[in-house]
């Protein structure tokens, strides 16, 4: 079981990215501790930050046959439909699709176990929305002053080496 702690650990973390978002409706309910963060943003400022890096359009554009069957079940002719859109509407479409995964996984495999938390609301609000996301997997609150103490907590995650400041997704619509 990948989701078994290492010692001397007594929890495990797993962060799945937008291309694993199907595995919290597997993996949490195996657990009866298991609990699922859900991390979204608007689509404008998603949309523009996706759109302003090739490889992140490759990315979603990869995704994009996983993702039309959250959109039209059974239904080739809309799927082919999606499949003929423009890379841009594609990327729309696949944050609209990842939106309707999570809230059917919200509503039935994790039920009650899952949080959804706005990523504007985080970086308005970081102490409270973080203490909110200690209570929800259950962790001491005492953490969120280091967290927020880190260095890393204004770097981009993928891109360490980068600063990250609460106006750059605005900043991207401009």
């Amino acid at each position: 079981d990948w989701m078994r702690p290492l010692p001397p650990a007594t929890r495990t973390l797993v962060k799945a990215t937008s291309r694993c978002n199907a595995l919290p409706g597997d993996a949490v309910p195996m657990h009866p501790d298991g609990r699922a963060l859900w991390l979204d943003m608007a689509l404008e400022p998603w949309l523009a930050t996706i759109l302003k890096s090739p490889g992140s359009i490759a990315d979603v554009l990869a995704a994009t046959p996983e993702r039309l069957p959250l959109l039209a079940p059974g239904d080739d002719g809309v799927a082919r439909e999606l499949r003929g859109l423009p890379p841009h509407l594609l990327c729309a479409m696949g944050w609209f699709a990842e939106r309707v995964r999570c809230v059917r996984l919200s509503r039935d495999a994790l039920r009650g176990r899952c949080l959804h938390v706005d990523f504007d609301e985080l970086l308005a609000r970081p102490e409270a929305v973080l203490s909110g996301i200690a209570a929800h997997l259950d962790l001491d609150r005492a953490g969120v002053a280091e967290a927020l103490a880190s260095p890393w907590w204004g770097r981009y995650s993928k891109a360490g080496e980068d600063a990250y400041a609460a106006a750059d997704p605005v900043a991207a619509l401009k």
